[in-house]
């Protein structure tokens, strides 16, 4: 035993020094570089090489084997007018001057699914809390927090981030994080200014000095962490935080693919700057002290739940008098007399009204209830065995302490001297489409998204959520890329035409403004998008909506698409190439592709509202107007959908995905189901026509509608359940991918249409028609 304990304790010493000499590196960059601008920490990508590098418009000013520090050209700015604050518990900053007493760092978080991110030993974990208090937060498609700290804690979290030992939540890995300057004053909960300022406001461009203001601290949202794991010199006072929808899906190793789907629909329900929306993993639901943050508990996916887990629940409902939704768990037992129909088949899809607009099919457990506790109404009633089509939901009856005889498919009880449960025996949390393995299935669910979802959002208003329609994102700047250099150039070259003062290309719709760096802190205006063409300027999250490596690896052509305008958020990407569309060199393709739309346009004037996972695109093409397609101008919306279709169900493994055109330029899944379209607008200009193509196709956006993943994992789970020898599974599909085959396949469309007509381009066409 002497060896081996001499082993550890010279292992021990060992980590030690080494920490301590990595932490005497980072201190020094760190106060080396605070005063003037701002730090932003990354882990270390496997990359040979060390040196300066430009990201995130910063130059790396030092890296080791776990991390690099980017030195940023000025301090980054964050306004906080809307950032919600921590409710208040005030507390003075002190000058970030030469004690570096106060120093605010922006923590940027992604939300995941994998509950196995954090192998560390739980014993060198360290939270992120404990290296600090909280400011403010914001939700967007990350999590962000503002904290502010000391430079001996910002070193501690630098060196922990480094070795993955920092963490925030189980559901959330930190991205990055970076020193800030906070400009503004968040909100409250209740939408009241908190006094949440840097007072000076007027000159951050040269100091990181934060000076004396009221600042609102709280202790965390929830993060389901014990609060016994933070240091006692960081225990904050329990104050009320930003409300939780905490997801439960059982014990079962699925619980995470389940939760994602559950989480999928709430976000199209609820209002997600309001709440924060968390799986409850099934150790976190019997030790963490979630009951006081949650504004509602929902169950899904375990329909027998473990007696101390439905001890916890009704602990929760009954004593802390929480809000519950449960969907077919053996809790909802406690509550109600829950009865097993034996003449129903479970597997049958059950037909109800809402609303007296929509016809909802959907799946159902098999059983129904009667006599509920407490004041209760009925929301779906039970049909009984003879009008199984016959249930309305929406005109809900109020029947009072007992609902003797009646029974019930949905019902909301208001328990006595306890909270609020909903028990539903339809399924309605989560897309069902995921369970069908037959097509005929697949498209009655899938056609009764819509309408599940407003059921869905009207059950979560009868419990007091918030409902209302989350804000539109921000815009954001737009970035040129590309891996054809002489492209890139001419590109340009060719804009510089059109530039009018400060690098602005005018439009009727949109002014195209060509910078070399954007400072994040400002606003992008509707009618003005900023166009990035520094390579080194990139910044990950105005990319992210973008899969680089997919798009490159799948374009080959010889100019189209070689030229991209990448913007993660713009009004719309028809009008990017309006006012250089005449400028353009023929031998030039670009394209702008968005990461989303706020409004899109469709054919006969339709807005199109695009959500992430839908791959939405612009181009401008001109054709001399002798030439085969300029004779032939309408067959460009047929080329371009049918580039789509065909581009997808030539590559390999994706063949039968039955992926069909409808006239004149819808793509369709079957017979019944739009999955996108393509809209073309076109002007004649002496003897070349000018094109613009729009195209919109759901790619990876299963709500509210339907994709073409959705498609995908309905192959893959009916190849399973046929026990296909070795079929192996369809890999998903991106929307940077399917770009790019869609603009490889039609650069060979054009071509050929040009040497060989439209006659064999109408043999591919017909060949997908789904009206033949």
């Amino acid at each position: 035993m002497l060896p081996l304990t001499f082993s550890s304790y010279f292992w021990a010493a060992c980590q030690a020094v080494s920490q301590r000499i990595r932490c005497h590196h980072y201190e020094k960059v760190l106060q080396d570089c605070l005063a003037t601008a701002s730090i932003t920490v990354h882990k270390k990508k496997i990359t040979p090489g060390v040196g300066h590098l430009s990201v995130s418009s910063g130059i790396a000013v030092f890296e080791d084997n776990y991390i690099r520090l980017y030195k940023m050209h000025c301090i980054r700015e964050i306004n906080l007018d809307s950032w919600t604050s921590y409710t208040p518990s005030q507390c003075t900053t002190e000058s970030a001057g030469a004690g570096y007493s106060n120093i605010f760092v922006l923590i940027e978080a992604q939300h995941i699914v994998n509950e196995d991110i954090f192998e560390t030993h739980a014993d060198i974990k360290l939270h992120v809390l404990a290296l600090g208090q909280p400011v403010a937060w914001k939700t967007t498609d990350h999590f962000n927090m503002i904290m502010s700290c000391r430079l001996s804690e910002l070193v501690q979290m630098v060196d922990a981030y480094g070795q993955d030992n920092l963490y925030l939540d189980e559901n959330l890995e930190i991205k990055a994080f970076s020193t800030i300057h906070p400009l503004g004053s968040p909100q409250t909960l209740n939408g009241c200014k908190d006094s949440v300022v840097s007072k000076n406001t007027n000159n951050p461009s040269n100091s990181a000095e934060a000076n004396d203001g009221s600042f609102s601290h709280t202790s965390i949202p929830n993060f389901c962490m014990n609060t016994e794991q933070i240091p006692h010199k960081h225990k904050m006072e329990k104050t009320s935080k930003p409300p939780n929808i905490l997801v439960y899906c059982g014990a079962d190793e699925n619980s995470s693919r389940m939760y994602a789907s559950v989480k999928s629909s709430l976000e199209l329900c609820v209002n997600t700057d309001v709440y924060i929306i968390y799986h409850l993993s099934h150790v976190e639901m019997l030790s963490s002290p979630w009951v006081d943050n949650t504004a509602l508990l929902l169950l899904s996916s375990c329909t027998q739940l473990l007696p101390e887990v439905e001890e916890k629940i009704k602990d929760y409902v009954f004593k802390a008098k929480g809000i519950l939704l449960s969907f077919n768990t053996s809790i909802e037992s406690s509550f109600s007399q829950k009865i097993l129909d034996q003449s129903k088949d479970a597997s049958q899809l059950f037909t109800f009204r809402f609303d007296n607009s929509h016809t909802i099919q959907c799946l159902q457990s098999g059983s129904f209830f009667c006599d509920i506790q407490g004041n209760s109404e009925i929301i779906v009633s039970y049909p009984g065995k003879k009008h199984t089509h016959d249930s309305s939901f929406g005109a809900s009856r109020v029947i009072g302490s007992s609902l003797g005889q009646e029974k019930a498919l949905i019902v909301k009880s208001k328990l006595d001297g306890g909270g609020t449960v909903v028990l539903s025996q339809l399924i309605l949390e989560k897309d069902p489409a995921h369970a069908a393995v037959d097509p005929s299935s697949f498209i009655a669910l899938k056609s009764s998204n819509t309408g599940r979802l407003l059921a869905l959002k009207h059950i979560l208003a009868s419990l007091g959520m918030d409902v209302s329609p989350k804000a539109t994102p921000n815009l954001t700047p737009s970035y040129l890329l590309s891996q054809n250099q002489d492209l890139r150039h001419k590109f340009l070259s060719s804009v510089t035409k059109k530039l009018e003062e400060k690098s602005r290309v005018k439009t009727d719709h949109l002014c195209l403004t060509f910078v070399e760096k954007f400072d994040p802190s400002k606003q992008v205006a509707e009618n003005l998008l900023p166009v990035i063409t520094e390579e080194g300027s990139r910044r990950g999250e105005w990319l992210e909506g973008f899969d680089e490596p997919d798009y490159w690896g799948h374009l080959d052509t010889s100019s189209l698409g070689q030229i991209v305008l990448y913007t993660d958020v713009i009004t719309s990407t028809m009008h990017v190439f309006e006012q250089i569309l005449f400028s353009l060199p023929h031998s030039l393709g670009p394209v702008a592709i968005a990461g989303r739309q706020t409004s899109g346009r469709g054919r006969g004037g339709n807005m199109w509202l695009s959500p992430k996972g839908c791959a939405m695109f612009t181009f401008p093409l001109s054709f001399d107007v002798d030439s085969e397609i300029g004779q032939r101008i309408p067959f460009l919306q047929h080329l371009v959908s049918t580039a789509v279709v065909h581009g997808i169900r030539t590559s390999s493994c994706y063949e039968n995905l039955d992926l069909r055109l409808k006239w004149p330029n819808d793509i369709y899944y079957g017979k019944n189901m739009k999955l996108g379209g393509v809209i073309v607008t076109s002007t004649v200009m002496g003897s070349r026509i000018y094109a613009t193509i729009g195209c919109g196709v759901n790619v990876a956006n299963s709500d509210p509608t339907i994709c073409i993943n959705d498609i995908i994992q309905l192959s893959n789970r009916s190849s399973n359940s046929k026990e296909t020898s070795g079929a192996r599974p369809m890999p998903l599909l991106t929307p940077a991918g399917v770009i790019a085959r869609t603009l490889s396949t039609l650069e060979k469309f054009l071509v050929d249409f040009e040497k060989h007509g439209h006659t064999h381009f109408c043999e591919i066409y017909y060949k997908y028609w789904l009206h033949g």
